[in-house]
């Protein structure tokens, strides 16, 4: 999804900007913004099982191409100034068990399963 001019919203309620079904990500989660000098920061926004830069937890943190994002089960990855899903080549893109979120009118969701894959985005 393309990233707007100051932040993405992250989180399992349905009015975030991408939308994770995992009952593991708080209904705010975290966000992803533009940082002043430039760039992008992931910030965590006081949820109780943590926001994660390659596998750390942290509050807030300046996020590159070559970082992956953790919130909950789902993991994404800047690409220009798009956040694109991740998902790891030992990762099964299948999820029998899993769950399908309704997602916002323009907006991108994510879907985790119970053994943990995650799904593509879904639009509306």
């Amino acid at each position: 999804m393309p990233l707007p001019a100051k932040a993405t919203s992250i989180g399992r309620a349905q009015d975030n900007d991408i939308v994770v079904a995992d009952l593991g990500v708080s209904r705010r989660h975290a966000e992803l913004r533009r940082a002043p000098g430039g760039g992008y920061e992931i910030a965590d926004l006081g949820s109780h099982n943590g926001t994660f830069l390659n596998g750390q937890r942290v509050n807030t943190a300046m996020v590159t191409e070559a970082d992956v994002i953790g919130v909950g089960l789902a993991t994404f990855r800047l690409v220009g100034d798009e956040l694109q899903e991740f998902v790891d080549a030992g990762i099964s893109r299948s999820t029998p068990g899993g769950s399908r979120s309704r997602c916002r009118a323009g907006r991108s969701c994510w879907t985790t399963s119970a053994s943990g894959s995650a799904s593509g985005a879904c639009s509306a």
